[in-house]
């Protein structure tokens, strides 16, 4: 190196600088080196480095990073071999590199925390090149992929087969996505919810050369969604349907709304509703849909007290039967029906029957109740007869029925003869059983589909009889006369012998009268027969007794 003074080396050196001989003793130094010159005695490294140099000749460079009063402040100085006056000396010139030094670690440490922040913020962070394969992919992996499997593969790897990218697809998008849910697939095969937020990577001319983004997989948060949309979904509907049963009055009202829910709910082709009857036949109390694919209650399938939904499937169909139960005893069965090609989530819609159908069976129950409180509201108690407001109602409705279809009716109504010595001789007990007696042979005196008994009041029945004419009334009467005839045997009195009087009268199409004046026109022959001697039939409109009168209307 040339022999410069290095006394003015260091003067005209614009940042820190100092000279020192052989034994480390500073010969010359600037200003700008005061931090420095505190540590340079104290420091071994800088003593050795000055001593390498004296001794070897040749330049060196450390870096002198400080502390005290300076901690913080780093230094890069470069350590040269000079000559002082013959003698050997090191001229030492520097930059305060505190700026760099900083920003270097802040570089580092930044790059570390944003890669912290994308490996807690997201399942994985990627990179895509202009050839739309991944260049980069987060050390975890992704999807069930390992980093190395996915890097260098194109992005459709991931895409649900056939290849049918969503628009937009994140992963080649020339605009910036924030948070776009997309299906992908996974190692297994099985796909997953993922949002996607990327930013394109855009060359100086403005071209699409790639993308870069981060994925969550949301798949099990997105399951528990529609969980709780399904969950949801079923308790409104058992709500609808429980609203509908409480808000209908009659058990054909309730099941009618029931099944229209339930068809809506399950996009059903055909509900059906099936009570549980007598020998363990089934009544269908509801339907709903296409009439065709309605299963036939002889065909349900055998259920017991602990079953649970049944899937049939035929060529036409696939049918879930659902037991409706109440307190575990079967009450009857929900029957949905669809296409078969419409492929359903069986289980999903098992889960959904089975709370429908218990709700069903609670509905079926109450209705049980109701038919028996209607039906004792309805029927005679001693005699199990219609009562007198039931047998008028029936036989009103079939009235106005015959009217409209040009039919003719008749009625006949019956009083006991001497009952009230029964009653009065052999006691009340006896008397009832009479009257039972009396009303199983009206029952069992050959009535038909359509014919209607009912006791009017004390020992006063009546009945009617479906298209039915004078002659016929007359003829059932006399029948009924002679199967009375054993009634005999219960007299109070042998001179008071408990026979039948039967009063008959006709109702036809072109008749104005109604039920109260046809019962009226009957009882009237009924008194008629009484009085000319008890123990007869006679026909409303005729002076006597008679087996073929005339028929009169009434």
């Amino acid at each position: 190196m040339a022999d410069h003074a290095p006394q003015a080396l260091v003067a005209a050196y614009p940042g820190p600088a100092f000279c020192v001989d052989a034994n480390g003793a500073v010969l010359a130094c600037n200003p700008a080196i005061e931090p420095v010159i505190s540590v340079l005695e104290t420091n071994p490294a800088i003593k050795n480095t000055l001593l390498r140099v004296v001794r070897d000749g040749r330049p060196s460079l450390e870096r002198l990073k400080l502390s005290g009063a300076h901690a913080g402040r780093v230094f890069d100085l470069a350590f040269l071999p000079v000559a002082d006056g013959g003698e050997a000396a090191v001229l030492a010139v520097g930059r305060d590199s505190t700026l760099d030094v900083h920003f270097t670690e802040a570089v580092v440490l930044s790059r570390q925390l944003f890669k912290d922040l994308v490996t807690c913020s997201a399942d994985f962070a990627w990179d895509v090149g202009a050839d739309h394969n991944f260049a980069f992919v987060s050390p975890q992996g992704a999807l069930g992929y390992d980093a190395h499997e996915l890097a260098d593969n194109p992005v459709r790897l991931l895409a649900p087969d056939p290849y049918r990218p969503p628009d937009p697809w994140p992963f080649e998008s020339a605009e910036p996505q924030n948070g776009v849910e997309v299906w992908l697939k996974r190692s297994d095969g099985r796909l997953a919810c993922v949002l996607v937020s990327s930013l394109p990577v855009l060359d100086d001319d403005g071209n699409w050369c790639g993308a870069r983004g981060v994925c969550r997989d949301v798949t099990e948060a997105r399951e528990r969604e529609a969980e709780l949309t399904r969950v949801r979904a079923r308790q409104e509907l058992t709500r609808a349907i429980v609203d509908s049963i409480r808000n209908e009055l009659t058990p054909g009202a309730m099941f009618a709304a029931a099944a229209k829910l339930t068809a809506r709910a399950l996009q059903a082709a055909q509900v059906t509703i099936i009570r549980e009857g007598e020998a363990g036949q089934g009544e269908v109390v509801a339907a709903i849909g296409d009439a065709s694919l309605a299963p036939s209650p002889d065909r349900l399938p055998v259920a017991s007290a602990e079953d649970g939904a049944e899937l049939v499937v035929d060529e036409a169909s696939r049918t879930l039967f659902a037991p409706c139960r109440y307190q575990h005893e079967l009450k009857g069965r929900l029957c949905v029906v669809w296409p078969r090609d419409d492929h359903r989530d069986e289980a999903e819609d098992k889960s959904v029957l089975a709370d429908l159908a218990g709700q069903i069976g609670i509905a079926m129950a109450q209705a049980e109740v109701q038919d028996r409180l209607e039906h004792l509201s309805r029927t005679d108690e001693l005699t199990g007869l219609l009562n007198r407001r039931a047998f008028v109602e029936t036989v009103s409705q079939r009235i106005a029925q015959h009217r409209r279809m040009g039919r003719v009716g008749a009625l006949l109504y019956l009083d006991l003869d001497n009952f009230k010595a029964v009653n009065d001789m052999r006691g009340h007990a006896r008397g009832d059983a009479v009257l039972c007696e009396l009303a199983g042979l009206m029952l069992n005196g050959g009535l038909r589909r359509g014919d209607t008994s009912g006791r009017i009041g004390g020992d006063e029945f009546a009945i009617w009889l479906e298209e039915t004419g004078a002659e016929g009334a007359v003829a059932k009467a006399e029948a009924l006369l002679a199967d009375a005839a054993g009634l005999r045997r219960h007299s109070g009195r042998d001179d008071r012998p408990l026979t039948l009087s039967i009063g008959v009268a006709v109702a036809v199409p072109d008749s104005d009268g109604n039920v109260d004046s046809l019962i009226a026109a009957a009882d009237a022959a009924m008194y008629r027969a009484k009085q000319a001697g008890k123990g007869a039939v006679v026909l409303a409109g005729a002076d006597e007794k008679t087996e073929g009168d005339e028929e009169t209307a009434c």
